[in-house]
């Protein structure tokens, strides 16, 4: 082997152990933690060789530039879609028939009975009573019945209300349903 040969082996051994015990002392200093950087040579990086003491200089290798990778695109996302609530069930207007008003003595308070052209589980009967811009009302549960729904009797007790003549206007409303009857009139003894 020529001393040249040989001088370059030598170098590229040392280059070798001082890079292994870089990397090595490197990760005994970090404690194994990836959070400090550790630069080490790429591979396509060839180190250079040291001049040997020959009065001939030897050449000298430089790194090899590695071709730059055109970074991968990101996946586009998607927008996601927003999330909708549901629209509200349409009401439909049903007709609201007052088949009783009046006061009643026995009560004491001032009753109406009706009923919705809708046949319905879950429906509300609601009384209101205006004069003179007051305003009284009582509530009560609707139920169906073979082609209507009643409400029954609804009545708002005399406590409530004072002497006169009192609009009254019986409404019915469900989740799927709502109307209101024809005003009728009741005298308030």
């Amino acid at each position: 082997m020529t001393s040249r040969r040989r001088a370059l082996v030598v170098a590229a051994a040392v280059v070798a152990v001082l890079v292994i015990g870089g990397v090595a002392a490197a990760v005994l200093i970090g404690g194994g933690n990836d959070s400090s950087p550790v630069s080490t040579p790429s591979p396509s990086e060839k180190p250079e060789a040291s001049p040997t003491p020959d009065e001939d200089a030897s050449p000298t290798t430089t790194p090899t530039p590695t071709p730059t990778d055109e970074p991968e695109p990101e996946p586009t996302q998607e927008p996601s879609p927003t999330p909708t609530s549901p629209a509200p069930p349409t009401v439909a207007e049903t007709n609201v028939t007052v088949t009783i008003s009046g006061w009643n003595d026995s009560l004491g308070a001032a009753e109406v009975v009706g009923y919705a052209d809708v046949v319905e589980q879950t429906g509300t009967c609601t009384l209101t009573l205006t004069r003179d811009g007051v305003t009284a009302s009582a509530s009560g549960a609707a139920l169906a019945d073979a082609s209507t729904t009643s409400c029954g009797s609804v009545s708002v007790p005399r406590s409530e209300l004072s002497a006169g003549t009192w609009t009254a206007t019986l409404t019915y409303s469900s989740p799927t349903s709502r109307g209101t009857s024809e005003p009728v009139q009741i005298e308030v003894p």
